[in-house]
């Protein structure tokens, strides 16, 4: 078994499956991993922003309301949002109907991704899996790439990869 992080989850190679899983905590988990100086700041500011509002509204039960409301609104926009995009919560595609995979570098700061196709009942479809900014992802891009060799699928360059 073969198991790798994408930008919005993990992705495993195994028994000629290839096996998907995305969350949205998965893309949190993965956004507070690489870069927790941010998180820290927002947080900060989080901390702040509430003392200063304690400070200035007397009335502490509506503050918390109005805060409490803010972050459900937000936590159900994010879960709607994921819902809606065309991403499945788990995803399962065979190593025999796989026809090639293409990486994609993203060039500067851009996100770079592997594009699986592959084929079913006579339909070709393209599966991408985001492996994020490429500063913080080179060691499961390159575990992506062996997991996807251990497996029998070659992996081929994007020609976008040469351009200068």
């Amino acid at each position: 078994m073969s198991e790798f992080e994408t930008a919005r989850g993990r992705c495993r190679v195994e028994d000629g499956t290839i096996r998907i899983q995305t969350s949205v905590m998965g893309t949190v988990r993965r956004r507070i991993q690489h870069t927790p100086l941010k998180l820290v700041t927002f947080l900060g500011v989080l901390v702040v922003a509430l003392v200063l509002s304690l400070v200035i509204f007397s009335d502490k039960v509506l503050l918390f309301g109005i805060l409490g409301g803010g972050i459900l609104a937000i936590l159900l926009f994010v879960a709607l949002q994921f819902r809606v995009s065309k991403l499945s919560r788990a995803s399962e595609i065979p190593a025999s109907a796989v026809t090639k995979i293409v990486y994609v570098d993203g060039g500067k700061r851009g996100i770079t991704r592997y594009l699986v196709y592959f084929e079913t009942e006579g339909e070709t479809n393209v599966r991408v899996l985001s492996m994020g900014t490429f500063g913080d992802t080179i060691g499961d891009v390159e575990g992506a790439r062996r997991a996807f060799g251990r497996a029998g699928l070659e992996v081929t360059e994007s020609e976008l990869n040469d351009s200068s």
